[in-house]
């Protein structure tokens, strides 16, 4: 015997309803996924959607069920202006998919304003991949989020670099700092000056007030054992 009442009812409403179920049943807006691969070139993942479908099978009873995997989802990373944040996507991680409303896949291909390909609403093949979202037993490992600045960091903490709203900017590694800038780098310690602790090691001239420090010449030097003074033009 079925346990479902409206198994067991003329009723028009609950045979109404029933068919109400099933479209929606058949309209996706959003669930999470797995990310089985990533194209960095053209900033896609191909997915398995980590929650289960269940199929009616020939005996009335039913079965929960992988969807199919998607390929070919479009990522978001975060950016607007000529401005964006990316993150080394890699098989393995956990993200929201999330599905148009129409066919993607004419703007998709060419950008722009284009006439969707095919009539499908909310269906497997319209999705985007949100990244971040996560289960709980793949939580971040963040022991010491900031209660006072924005930061971008490294899931195990060893890298972070903060932002805060009161003013600051805070930079924290075990690692080695990079940077590379073909127009040169500027730095103003302002008030407070620059304080530097450690070794650096220098690769061509320091130049100090129009003095260098590779090249300058002391005037009025005695060979012998005296102490000169200090550099000059």
């Amino acid at each position: 015997m079925t346990s479902d009442l409206r198994d067991r009812t003329e009723s028009g409403e609950e045979t109404i309803r029933a068919a109400l179920d099933d479209f929606q049943s058949r309209n996706f807006t959003s669930m999470p996924a797995r990310i089985i691969s990533y194209d960095a070139a053209k900033q896609t993942v191909t997915a398995q959607p980590t929650v289960k479908a269940y199929v009616l099978q020939k005996d009335g009873s039913t079965k929960a069920e992988n969807y199919p995997v998607i390929p070919d989802i479009p990522v978001q990373f975060p950016g607007g202006g000529g401005m964006l944040m990316t993150f080394p996507v890699k098989a393995g991680d956990e993200c929201m998919l999330c599905f148009g409303s129409r066919s993607q896949d004419s703007w998709q291909q060419s950008g722009g304003d284009q006439a969707p390909i095919d009539s499908g609403m909310n269906n497997l093949s319209n999705a985007f991949a949100m990244l971040g979202f996560r289960s709980n037993p793949n939580a971040a490992k963040v022991t010491d989020p900031s209660t006072t600045s924005t930061e971008i960091r490294s899931e195990d903490g060893n890298t972070k670099i903060g932002m805060s709203a009161a003013g600051g900017v805070s930079v924290a590694t075990d690692k080695a700092v990079s940077i590379a800038a073909a127009a040169g780098v500027s730095m103003t310690g302002g008030a407070g000056g620059m304080t530097f602790t450690g070794t650096m090691n220098v690769t061509g001239d320091i130049v100090l007030n129009g003095i260098s420090l590779k090249d300058h010449k002391h005037t009025g030097v005695v060979p012998g054992g005296g102490t000169s003074t200090g550099p000059t033009n």
